[in-house]
């Protein structure tokens, strides 16, 4: 039945039905870009890891190298990601709210793993 065939009751009926279901299918922009933001911050600290991990894993095993060094090699993988996130944006800084969110999400990265560390150590035990 296309819109002419519709008696206006019926097509009254449509419209108000259109109307209520648009009303329930409101757009949370808010939450639309705390999920956008998430997910930005989720892809950074991969890529962040990612490269981080290539780089130390091409360093000979024992080889001596300083704290400074693997400072460096962090600040570089931290670049890398955020140019890699922004790469279709013509771009020459970095938004110090990306770092320090990179920041923020490394932290929470390394109590996770000493929790888990820990919770290792402590099954291992027998600790309950």
């Amino acid at each position: 039945m296309n819109k002419e065939e519709l008696t206006v009751g019926q097509l009254m009926d449509t419209e108000k039905f259109q109307e209520e279901f648009s009303k329930s299918q409101v757009f949370d922009a808010d939450r639309f870009a705390d999920e956008e933001r998430k997910q930005r911050s989720d892809i950074v600290l991969a890529r962040y890891n990612k490269f981080y991990n290539d780089e130390v894993s091409g360093l000979s095993w024992g080889m001596p190298t300083s704290m400074e060094e693997l400072q460096c090699i962090s600040l570089s993988c931290a670049i890398d990601a955020l140019i890699c996130e922004n790469m279709n944006v013509e771009y020459n800084m970095i938004a110090i709210d990306d770092i320090k969110d990179l920041i923020e999400r490394l932290k929470q990265q390394g109590r996770d793993s000493i929790r888990n560390i820990k919770e290792f150590e402590d099954s291992a035990n027998g600790v309950a």
